[in-house]
């Protein structure tokens, strides 16, 4: 059965990170919708001539993340109704992607299908550079919801959607709480992305300083 829906992963950042899957699939979709333009190998698509809709637009609408994604959910369902629908997310469509958790559920209880189409996730980039198998992986934790998260502190974490500064700085409050301010974290930013790409190791009191 042919999916109503197809969600495409473009990786976490580079057209070297794209999947010869999902790059198929995007040059041949005539119904191309981005949750974001915010990635760098929109840039490849825009030089390659790919016809596409995005919705940064509902970053500026709307009046949170939540509603963000759930209208970009609901937005996608709606223009099943004119045909397939590609929809490409950063990353990988099942790791962190609150849009496409939504749309699967919604998809379900209105007995559309959906197919998704993996991508390299910047967990996956991550655990390379920190040298992490599959059975060692730090878990990971929304940066938006630590205040209902208790580290257990033998394990590892990443602390994923730190947008800003103002988020850093309630991360480290929240942090501080079990760790102490001399205790050393990698600082991560833009992981995969080679001309912006930032990696470096520095006490938890001072990750709100980038």
């Amino acid at each position: 059965m042919e999916a109503n829906i197809i969600v495409v992963g473009l990786g976490p950042g580079s057209k070297e990170h794209l999947s010869l899957g999902a790059w198929d699939i995007i040059r041949n979709a005539d119904n191309l919708f981005l949750r974001t333009t915010n990635h760098p190998v929109v840039e490849w698509f825009d030089e390659n001539g790919i016809d596409y809709r995005s919705f940064d637009e509902y970053y500026d609408k709307c009046s949170s993340f939540e509603k963000v994604y759930k209208s970009i959910a609901n937005s996608i369902l709606t223009e099943t109704k004119s045909g397939t629908v590609v929809f490409a997310v950063p990353g990988h469509p099942l790791v962190a992607e609150k849009s496409v958790e939504i749309i699967m559920e919604l998809a379900r209880q209105k007995q559309i299908s959906v197919k998704v189409i993996p991508g390299i996730s910047f967990v996956d980039l991550i655990c390379t550079y920190l040298g992490k198998g599959i059975d060692n992986r730090p878990v990971l934790v929304d940066g938006l919801k630590l205040e209902t998260w208790k580290p257990d502190l033998t394990s590892g974490y990443i602390i994923y959607q730190v947008f800003d500064r103002l988020i850093a700085a309630d991360v480290k409050i929240e942090l501080l709480e079990y760790y102490p301010p001399e205790f050393m974290v990698q600082v991560i930013r833009a992981v995969g992305i080679s001309d912006m790409e930032r990696i470096e190791s520095v006490p938890l009191y001072k990750i709100d300083r980038f």
